[in-house]
């Protein structure tokens, strides 16, 4: 075979059409993307974006809306209303302090489960002895796959708190 006749049998063979290699191109995109997302899913559904929306249905409320809670000396009452979908584990409360012993105080609030629907009322005692309190903020504890996770919150200032 001389060059000529192999050239003119390469110019004789058709190749794939350009429309049909673009749609194979963007099928191939596709599902390339389809597997990245279906990772990321998973990825992200273990810990992080499932935990953020579970803590955005623990809703802890007291009677008028915000946490019914009062100050007598160096206790605290208060009455917490779960109104989320999810049943709390426990309660902590992270209170702030200023002044000679300025600091952050956790207390583990002892029985202080709440089932979604239900009130939970409590006294704790704070102590007078660690400054003037600035503010306190509840931390409710919700179970996801065995484990407890937290979810803070909305802090309180001490002007929300009246005497008892």
């Amino acid at each position: 075979m001389g060059g000529k006749e192999l050239a003119l049998r390469s110019l004789s063979r058709r190749g794939m059409s350009p429309l049909i290699a673009t749609i194979l191109l963007i099928a191939f995109a596709v599902s390339i993307g389809a597997v990245i997302m279906s990772y990321g899913n998973a990825y992200y559904s273990s810990d992080g974006p499932v935990t953020e929306t579970l803590c955005d249905d623990v809703e802890i409320y007291g009677i008028a809306g915000s946490p019914e809670i009062c100050r007598e000396v160096d206790e605290l009452r208060f009455i917490l209303i779960n109104k989320g979908m999810v049943d709390v584990e426990s309660v902590q409360l992270l209170s702030s302090y200023r002044g000679e012993t300025s600091g952050v105080v956790l207390i583990d609030i002892p029985e202080s489960s709440i089932i979604a629907g239900f009130p939970l009322e409590k006294s704790i005692e704070i102590g007078n002895t660690k400054g003037e309190l600035v503010q306190v903020q509840f931390i409710a504890s919700v179970m996801v796959d065995g484990k407890a996770k937290k979810c803070f919150l909305d802090p309180l200032p001490v002007s929300s708190i009246r005497d008892c």
